[in-house]
């Protein structure tokens, strides 16, 4: 298994990520920023990890009470899978 942050993405390792994963790794993006895009299974990736805000004024009140990531209410969190055939899920 290997796991993308925002990180990884935005520095030049991302266009090499694929060739230094182990062939058989299951790939994870994941992250806030992270597009549900199924174009990114075509470069290597199983699977993406996102959080979609549904109720913004809940959101904004956890963050600025202090919450942290796990502790945000009003949010969503979503992943799309790459099927067996290469098509989302």
């Amino acid at each position: 298994m290997a796991i993308l942050r925002k990180r990884t993405r935005e520095s030049r390792l991302w266009a090499t990520f694929p060739e230094l994963c182990n062939p058989g790794a299951y790939v994870i993006l994941l992250g806030d920023t992270a597009p549900l895009s199924p174009v990114l299974f075509d470069w290597g990736v199983d699977a993406i990890s996102d959080t979609k805000v549904v109720n913004p004024k809940l959101a904004l009140k956890c963050i600025s009470q202090g919450a942290n990531f796990r502790q945000i209410r009003g949010v969503k969190r979503l992943t799309m899978k790459k099927a067996a055939n290469g098509k989302p899920k």
